[in-house]
């Protein structure tokens, strides 16, 4: 197993020391996409599917009489599930190493600590581009076909809404894996949701007008720039604080 291992890296046990980091971080964004079969035409079989649904959705209302509102739905539906489908590809590499009983190959592989956990982040960052720029193009050729053109708007709006929503989600998830295992994190995040939830139920009992509070905040988020620094500001801080959590959980595991 450590041959293959050092086969697939590219390298010998003694040279993970004289790599940099960052390259070092690649080899590992490398094996990750190895393990779970990334860059092959499976992914892209998948996302020219989810292309082709926004096509068909788009040909039905201009030419079968489909209500528009519900195509618009189902494209937003298709948006959501996206954002989804991009944090948890993000989580492939960890779920196929707790299902085939290959975490322990992570002390074998020919590749520092630290650089694992930050290849495995750059998969992350992949995945949420490749699912961003999947969706951002469902919307421009929906709108397109409806209204005969489309701005950029179109594409860049839904495009960035999923890119961070797959990198902040997708960054708690992944530096919660390396805590609580892939099957342990299943029960965490039921119960993280159920309690928000609950929480959320519990708000329409507070003497506290909190539809005006957040009546307030989407206000602000329409204003297009505000949405931007938001959006970034909560990337960066995910993405930073998951990733240093990950790092110092990592390194001090027995493996």
């Amino acid at each position: 197993m450590n041959k293959a291992a050092v086969a697939l890296a590219g390298t010998s046990p003694g040279s993970s020391s004289r790599r940099p980091l960052w390259r070092s971080a690649l080899v590992q964004l490398r094996l990750d996409a190895t393990r779970v079969g990334s860059f092959g035409p499976g992914d892209v079989l998948l996302l020219l599917g989810v292309v082709a649904i926004s096509l068909l959705l788009a040909v039905l209302t201009k030419f079968a009489g489909m209500d528009v509102r519900v195509a618009s739905g189902l494209i937003g539906g298709i948006t959501g599930l996206s954002a989804v489908a991009g944090w948890s590809m993000a989580l492939g590499p960890s779920v196929m190493e707790d299902q085939n009983g290959h975490r322990a190959m992570a002390g074998l592989v020919p590749i520092a600590r630290t650089p694992q956990v930050i290849g495995r982040f750059f998969y992350l960052l992949y995945a949420a581009a490749l699912w961003s720029v999947t969706i951002g193009v469902c919307n421009l050729v929906f709108d397109a076909l409806l209204k005969g053109g489309a701005d950029f708007s179109d594409f860049f709006a839904p495009c960035a809404t999923v890119f961070a929503a797959v990198v902040v989600f997708g960054s708690i998830m992944l530096a919660c894996t390396y805590r609580f295992g892939v099957r342990q994190l299943m029960i965490v995040a039921a119960v993280i949701m159920g309690s928000l939830y609950l929480l959320m139920a519990l708000l329409s009992f507070l003497p506290v007008a909190w539809q005006s509070v957040i009546l307030t905040v989407f206000e602000f988020l329409s204003v297009p720039w505000h949405a931007v620094l938001v959006g970034v500001v909560l990337c960066v801080v995910a993405y930073g604080a998951s990733l240093f959590v990950a790092i110092r959980i990592f390194n001090a595991k027995d493996l």
